[in-house]
């Protein structure tokens, strides 16, 4: 066996693809009892569209939409009015993003070393007259990036702001994402292995040679491809922790530099569409409770679809997981 590639998401499938067109013998391995990793679409009977328990907002160009299009699904374009629940009442908001528009100029300003986001607003932005603004924007880094504002570096907020707006994430695919799963899935059929529920302990490795401790046994190769989870990686001897030895020291150190927000997502089911019965509601796509412990709703992309999603991330998403 040339390559082993542990992970069955969209990362470790497509690592795989690649690899096998390129005419290498390769193996994939995946923990759960199914591909997809983060990608985890369900259909309800009697639910006309899929409701996807992962992502489900992407752009409408990149890789992904391609690999959307070659799953033979349609992606939809959203659209619909940005809500917020504020004294009782209901309001208008527009793109949440845009609210803290004139603060990332303030920001932009700022000179010297990187530091969080919260010590730039202490520094730039602690007047009363940008109390708002601030509220806004925490409320965004915490739903869009999952980011705690205490930890998040904003020097790299700024470059993916820039780069990478949350406005274009507005397409989704009634069929589900899973389609696109399965694509990769086909093209890989009979020309690579995929073993479920097989997981990785323990990586030892040397220059052209590996051997892969798992739960089903040992794999030997010439080369591996690692794309598990951020934490898997940070926490190697924890249960489900991957140790690989010797240990890469400068991965190691580029590891403790970053992570990764976590993030609830709640998909309730009802028996009607009952929010298109309230005239304030009507056309809503997104919804804002700031003081709830889920602050974020959103709308299914077909209308007649009885489904709520609810969102938090951040500091929120932890408050809520710690919960007893």
């Amino acid at each position: 066996m040339e390559t082993v590639v542990i992970g069955a998401g969209l990362a470790g499938l497509a690592a795989a693809a690649r690899l096998v067109e390129a005419g290498r013998s390769v193996t994939v391995i995946e923990a759960r009892n199914r591909i997809g990793g983060r990608v985890w679409t369900r259909r309800d009977s009697g639910v006309s569209g899929a409701i996807e328990l992962g992502p489900e907002w992407l752009a409408d160009h990149g890789a992904m939409h391609d690999l959307v299009l070659r799953s033979g699904s349609k992606p939809v374009r959203s659209e619909g009015l940005f809500m917020i629940r504020r004294g009782g009442r209901w309001e208008g908001l527009g793109d949440p993003s845009l609210g803290a528009g004139r603060l990332f100029q303030q920001l932009r300003s700022l000179k010297g070393p990187d530091r969080s986001l919260a010590a730039a607003l202490a520094e730039c932005c602690s007047e009363p007259a940008w109390a708002d603004a601030r509220a806004s924007l925490i409320s965004y880094v915490q739903g869009f990036h999952a980011a705690d504002p205490a930890r998040l570096s904003i020097r790299w907020l700024l470059e993916a702001e820039a780069n990478d707006e949350v406005t274009e994430s507005d397409v989704r695919v009634p069929e589900g994402l899973d389609r696109s799963v399965e694509a990769i899935a086909r093209e890989l059929e009979g020309r690579c292995p995929i073993r479920l529920e097989t997981v990785a302990r323990e990586l030892r490795w040397r220059r052209g040679e590996v051997e892969i401790a798992t739960s089903a046994g040992t794999l030997r190769a010439t080369s591996v491809i690692v794309t598990v989870p951020l934490p898997i990686l940070k926490l190697p001897d924890s249960a489900a922790g991957l140790r690989i030895i010797p240990e890469l020291l400068d991965k190691r150190e580029a590891l403790g530099q970053i992570e990764m927000g976590p993030v609830m997502k709640l998909a309730f089911r009802f028996s009607e569409p009952f929010w298109r019965e309230i005239k304030p509601l009507r056309g809503m796509l997104f919804v804002q409770a700031p003081d709830q412990p889920i602050p974020t709703w959103w709308m299914p992309s077909l209308e007649d679809v009885p489904v709520l999603i609810g969102w938090a991330g951040g500091p929120k998403a932890a408050q809520l997981g710690n919960a007893r």
